[in-house]
């Protein structure tokens, strides 16, 4: 018996859930962050607990960059199924 497992990565942005490309699959969270940023997006950090600034960054739109505020590290899911349901 073998087993097939198939896994793609839709980006959606922090600020107002917009999906990159209107849904667009990716192999990669990699692929997929390479496309937002040719496409606008950037990823401005996080903030820890304590107000720091973190490694970890947002996944933000350009009609979300202009107003941006930081978001602490809890509000990121780390996936959401296709349903919107989190995990």
């Amino acid at each position: 018996m073998a087993t097939l497992s198939i896994s793609s990565v839709i980006l959606h942005c922090d600020g107002c859930n917009k999906p990159l490309n209107d849904g667009e699959t990716f192999r990669s969270s990699t692929e997929a962050r390479a496309a937002a940023y040719a496409a606008g997006w950037r990823f401005p950090p996080m903030a820890t607990k304590t107000g720091k600034l973190s490694a970890q960054g947002s996944d933000a739109c350009p009609e979300c960059l202009p107003n941006w505020k930081t978001l602490p590290l809890a509000s990121r899911h780390s996936y959401q199924r296709l349903d919107g349901s989190v995990r």
